[in-house]
């Protein structure tokens, strides 16, 4: 038997757009940015269960990570104003605030692009849009569970059974956050990331590395032509 060194190879879903579905929102905490001069930005993870399935007949599972910002520019007001088919009203913006919560379980279009890096192959989301209307109809007799756990995670109100849910390589994550009291890198400002985050986007592997992908967003446009 011989092995080298890149003789693993994950399995990846289909560069294209796939109905999925809200099976995670997970509050990751202040996080540093080393890329971004260790400022820190407060986090979320954003996971969907595909409807394409891996060769051990299970559903994939892809992961989007944002700024817990709706600002004018901000990735996350961007993609749930695009999942819903809608804008956020000011009441959800300003006074009563947007429910994370409710997008839990709600279906959506969400669109993958391969990105090469470092002799690897890696999966990421670059868009979620709304089912359009025959496909939402179809799914309104949908009354199956979800395969995996659904979870929502909130530190403000935290609880450690809903924590042991959390995938490893989240928990870690969120063990390593920053302190707010006790973190002195410089906040987060959200135009500057925003800008930055158009030029360099990140995708995760299996929560082990970070990667610059610009290439991403441009992959995003030849999908859509």
């Amino acid at each position: 038997m011989k092995i080298r060194r890149n003789s693993f190879r994950r399995e990846l879903p289909s560069e294209d757009t796939i109905l999925a579905r809200c099976i995670s929102i997970i509050d990751l905490g202040m996080q540093k940015k080393p890329q971004f001069k260790n400022k820190i930005q407060h986090d979320i993870a954003i996971s969907f269960e595909l409807d394409e399935k891996m060769s051990n007949g299970l559903p994939f599972v892809q992961t989007r990570f944002y700024s817990l910002s709706l600002g004018d520019k901000a990735h996350l007001r961007r993609d749930i104003e695009s999942w819903l088919g809608r804008k956020l009203t000011g009441e959800e913006l300003d006074k009563d605030g947007f429910e994370m919560k409710s997008l839990l379980l709600q279906w959506a279009m969400v669109s993958i692009v391969h990105v090469e890096s470092g002799g690897e192959t890696y999966s990421n989301i670059v868009g979620i849009t709304r089912p359009d209307k025959q496909t939402r109809a179809r799914l309104e007799s949908h009354k199956e569970l979800p395969v995996n756990e659904t979870i929502f995670f909130d530190l403000e109100n935290s609880d450690d059974q809903v924590f042991e849910l959390i995938p490893e390589w989240l928990q870690k994550k969120i063990e390593a956050r920053e302190i707010e009291e006790d973190n002195e890198a410089e906040e987060y400002n959200e135009e500057e990331q925003a800008e930055q985050e158009a030029e360099q986007q990140s995708i995760f592997r299996d929560g082990e590395e970070e990667l610059p992908v610009g290439e991403a967003i441009r992959k995003m446009k030849e999908l859509n032509e």
